[in-house]
């Protein structure tokens, strides 16, 4: 069963087809293990022609400031981790998405 949170995603997706054609599906809650914790990014994408990772992050509350400094860190694990040498550094979204209902 799916679950409402990525019910709504799929509700919001023209977010992200306005990424055009050259946005690769990765994965959803992609595992990022660190100091030997586990994280998980909402959802991961490569964009082919900027040849970057695109970690997206959604949202169904007000915008926090500790939002921007989760997605650094996401960044920087990527990009020392998982992004390839010939790889530009990754780029991430935060997207709050629609009001769910209750």
């Amino acid at each position: 069963m799916i679950s409402q949170f990525f019910r709504h995603c799929l509700e919001n997706w023209d977010f992200f087809l306005e990424f055009g054609k050259n946005l690769s599906f990765i994965g959803e809650e992609y595992p990022l293990v660190i100091d030997g914790e586990e994280y998980r990014i909402d959802l991961l994408f490569f964009h082919r022609e900027l040849k970057c990772l695109v970690p997206i992050e959604l949202k169904i509350s007000e915008f926090k400031p500790e939002y921007v400094g989760k997605m650094q860190f996401y960044l920087a694990a990527l990009d020392e981790k998982i992004k390839l040498p010939d790889e530009n550094p990754s780029v991430g979204l935060i997207k709050k998405l629609l009001e769910m209902d209750e």
